[in-house]
């Protein structure tokens, strides 16, 4: 990976309201893969605690979202940006 590779986060939205990150810095690859397993949905899962999850929060699932490229990053805390 580059110094100017794109990251990717898993953020996991909650239809009654609300998001929150799950997983950070992940590539593409990773976070294609974490998205297309069974267990990052509420209509597939299978996990029991994902299964309590449902019934605590709701329906929710999974979705990537791209970070900030790394350089940007050193960059920032830097005070670069």
């Amino acid at each position: 990976m580059t110094e100017r590779s794109v990251l990717f986060d898993i953020v996991r939205y909650y239809f009654k309201g609300g998001t929150r990150v799950v997983k950070r810095g992940l590539t593409e690859d990773q976070a294609i893969a974490h998205c297309q397993d069974p267990e990052a949905g509420y209509t597939t899962c299978r996990k029991p605690i994902n299964l309590r999850r449902t019934k605590r929060l709701g329906p929710w699932f999974d979705s990537m979202q791209s970070a900030m490229p790394r350089r940007l990053v050193a960059q920032k805390m830097r005070g670069g940006l």
